[in-house]
């Protein structure tokens, strides 16, 4: 019999019904949050910078994340910011217009794309941890 008073089956039956429960918003917010964290950490550094410039925010001051109601978490740049856009045309790519009607594509440096091929791994490993951790507090361990 365990120190509480409860024998091993039923301790186990405590967790199991504390983890039926599933994750609340918070918890999930909680887990999404770390992983948003190591997306950013590992975007920052790709976005471009523009240099010789006056501007007082940068593109890469823009990003953030916004919660939403489900639990999850979006990574972008803020409206606040009026460099969304940009960000998407460094990002994508666009057609400039010579004064002859002709175009000519310029190609986008994909760096969203490239920080979510790195940010897989850790993202992951962050988003586990931390499922882990909320896990272990709902069935009572301190591991």
């Amino acid at each position: 019999m365990a120190e509480d008073g409860l024998t091993g089956f039923e301790n186990f039956e405590s967790s199991l019904s504390k983890l039926s429960s599933g994750l609340s918003k918070q918890e999930r917010l909680v887990i999404n949050n770390a992983g948003a964290n190591e997306f950013e950490r590992i975007i920052k550094p790709k976005i471009p910078k523009r240099k010789n410039t006056d501007e007082d925010v940068h593109l890469v001051d823009t990003l953030e994340h916004d919660e939403l109601p489900n639990g999850s978490i979006n990574v972008g740049f803020s409206k606040a910011g009026k460099k969304a856009y940009i960000g998407r045309l460094l990002n994508d790519g666009w057609d400039k217009r010579h004064k002859d009607g002709s175009y000519k594509h310029i190609n986008g440096l994909h760096f969203f794309e490239q920080a979510d091929v790195e940010s897989r791994e850790p993202l992951e490993a962050a988003m586990t941890a931390k499922t882990k951790q909320i896990i272990n507090q709902k069935a009572g361990h301190n591991l």
